[in-house]
């Protein structure tokens, strides 16, 4: 018993860039919404948050907490949000 294999189709190809730039632009997206909600929380007025304070950031990204090194995180996130922009803005032009 034989499987038919279809060729991927033009439309199929925009759809798959789509799908791919969405999954791409997600974690960016995310990331800079719990920056801007870590920004303008309510630390300061003394109510509690799970989210994560501005002024621990250095002892979070940093290993002995006392800073030295920073996360490649921000250009992992830039580069996927560019790779995400380009493939969604690329299928749109067709």
């Amino acid at each position: 018993m034989e499987i038919e294999k279809k060729p991927i189709t033009e439309k199929s190809w925009i759809l798959i860039e789509r799908m791919l730039g969405c999954i791409l632009l997600i974690p960016p997206l995310l990331s800079v919404f719990l920056f801007v909600l870590s920004v303008f929380s309510n630390h300061d007025r003394g109510y509690s948050s799970n989210t994560i304070q501005l002024g621990h950031l250095g002892s979070i990204w940093s290993g002995a907490g006392d800073g030295g090194w920073t996360s490649a995180a921000p250009l992992y996130l830039g580069l996927m949000a560019i790779a995400g922009a380009i493939l969604i803005s690329r299928s749109a032009k067709r």
